[in-house]
């Protein structure tokens, strides 16, 4: 088979393979092939997140407030802090604490870690995040967003220290439960780094989440008038 052959249906050929590499040295050549490597690394892992962030919104989707099944029912706010009870599979490690006696959850030992919230989102709403710190040195903007398993868009806010990530919720009728899935760029243990003794793989420090219905947003924004 010639270089400039094609696979079926991929629009590759060799030819356009070894075009991405720098081959003017040995030692290029390697660092060419080991940074390819991580892109198509960190792709996998973003396209394996995000199937599992549709998956969770498929199983999440039927959930409906204990005693209610319409809109009505469901919150116009919601608060959620590291303190509160995490579903098996979210995500997240144990309860802990910091040096001030702060609730933080650190998300791990996967990549991605999720929050399953019920808010009226009849007129869309809007949620914030808020993170003590990456265990890796990873700048936040490499994170991803999913609402409902779709790619969603977001904002990051330095908070010195930590940060927050803030984004919308698009209006939906179904009353059911609401997905926000996130993918971090990197893990790393404290052992790793020469921190601690510490094993685990840590993503995130989770300090809170918080959302508010576009509707109750849009009414306090009037009686402010």
């Amino acid at each position: 088979m010639s270089q400039s052959s094609s696979g079926t249906g991929t629009g590759l050929s060799v030819a356009s393979i070894l075009a991405k590499f720098d081959r003017s040295s040995p030692d290029k050549l390697l660092t060419s092939l080991a940074l390819e490597i991580v892109r198509l690394s960190r792709e996998t892992a973003d396209l394996a997140a995000r199937l599992q962030a549709v998956e969770q919104f498929q199983a999440a989707a039927d959930q409906l407030l204990p005693g209610g099944t319409g809109t009505a029912d469901l919150a116009q706010s919601v608060l959620i802090d590291a303190s509160h009870s995490m579903l098996d599979g979210a995500g997240f490690y144990a309860l802990e604490f910091d040096t001030s006696g702060n609730a933080l959850r650190w998300t791990g030992p996967a990549a991605q870690f999720s929050l399953s919230i019920f808010i009226d989102r009849r007129h869309g709403g809007k949620f914030k995040l808020s993170f003590a710190r990456f265990a890796a040195q990873v700048a936040p903007s490499f994170m991803r967003c999913m609402v409902d398993g779709k790619p969603a868009e977001f904002t990051i806010h330095d908070l010195r220290p930590g940060f927050e990530l803030s984004g919308t919720l698009p209006p939906r009728e179904a009353c059911g439960a609401t997905l926000l899935s996130f993918i971090c760029p990197a893990t790393a243990s404290p052992a790793q780094l020469g921190q601690s003794s510490d094993t685990r793989q840590l993503g995130l420090a989770f300090q809170k989440l918080s959302a508010i219905s576009d509707a109750t947003a849009s009414k306090k924004s009037k009686k402010a008038e």
